[in-house]
């Protein structure tokens, strides 16, 4: 089921204390960059894709990458690099 919240006058109330759709997805468009820096190819989802994602859907995808993808970044180097990377966004 789609959930479109954008035109619900208790938007901001309803998410205050959840990742909005926005930053989620903005967080997540970083860290798909970052990975995509290392593994060209790695993750091939087109960004229509992601409009469709329920904010809760958003947040689970955007955790699980965190726990998933970047403890397997291990190098310091890769790690400094991708820093660097969201720093000079």
């Amino acid at each position: 089921m789609i959930n479109d919240y954008r035109n619900s006058s208790s938007y901001k109330e309803a998410y205050a204390h959840s990742f909005r759709k926005g930053q989620a997805i903005g967080l997540f468009e970083i860290l798909i960059n970052c990975i995509e820096y290392f593994v060209p190819g790695y993750y091939k989802m087109n960004k229509k894709n992601i409009d469709w994602l329920s904010d809760y859907q958003c947040r689970q995808l955007f955790d699980f990458l965190i726990k998933k993808e970047l403890r397997t970044l291990k190098e310091e180097l890769r790690f400094k690099t991708i820093v660097n990377y969201i720093d000079n966004l």
